[in-house]
């Protein structure tokens, strides 16, 4: 009898603490609703001081710190939220956000890995299925003009060798040589001023 007690304690003292957690998540929510997203971070890690692995509120927090430009933080957040939750539509919303938020950093590889992870949990997603696809093809375009413009740049000279600018400096030498010795030749030369009678 007295362990039905003690099971029975722990099972209430259990739906207290995650009621309470949810409550603050409400509150935190409301926050959020009305585009106070700072505040919401904050009573959101209220929520999760109180339950670490609260799903709800990890990726809730992760939406507050997107909204902030806080793409790195909400990144870490919402793969915090996928690998805690058992939840496969939710591990889908998480990868699927943590990849826009790569996507606003430009980390083009990681938000493909991000998609096609959100694609596995959720192949219907068409919003993801479009995402992915429309990236691909920015990175395929991308690496056209990358190949375009290095087709366009002419060939870089590759500096001369002590030899060969040795050899170029001698052959200029010797053309300024026989010019000046050309030059001489002609004022040495005696002028024909004959005149024409």
């Amino acid at each position: 009898m007295r362990i039905t007690y003690a099971i029975l304690g722990l099972l209430l003292s259990s739906v207290t603490f995650a009621q309470k957690a949810n409550n603050t998540i409400i509150k935190a929510n409301e926050l959020y609703k009305k585009g106070d997203v700072k505040n919401a971070e904050a009573v959101y890690n209220e929520a999760l001081k109180i339950d670490s692995k609260n799903t709800a509120a990890l990726f809730n927090k992760g939406n507050t710190l997107f909204k902030q430009n806080k793409y790195n933080d909400a990144v870490k957040q919402y793969q915090t939220t996928a690998e805690t939750s058992t939840d496969a539509e939710l591990q889908a919303k998480a990868y699927y956000n943590k990849a826009v938020a790569e996507i606003k950093q430009q980390l083009y590889q990681q938000a493909i890995q991000s998609l096609k992870q959100s694609l596995k949990l959720n192949n219907n997603d068409e919003q993801a299925r479009e995402n992915l696809q429309k990236l691909l093809t920015e990175i395929n375009r991308q690496k056209q003009q990358q190949q375009q413009q290095k087709q366009e740049q002419p060939p870089k000279e590759k500096p001369l060798t002590k030899e060969e600018a040795a050899k170029q400096l001698e052959m200029l030498r010797n053309e300024e040589k026989r010019l000046q010795k050309e030059i001489q030749q002609q004022k040495n030369k005696p002028s024909k001023n004959e005149k024409d009678w």
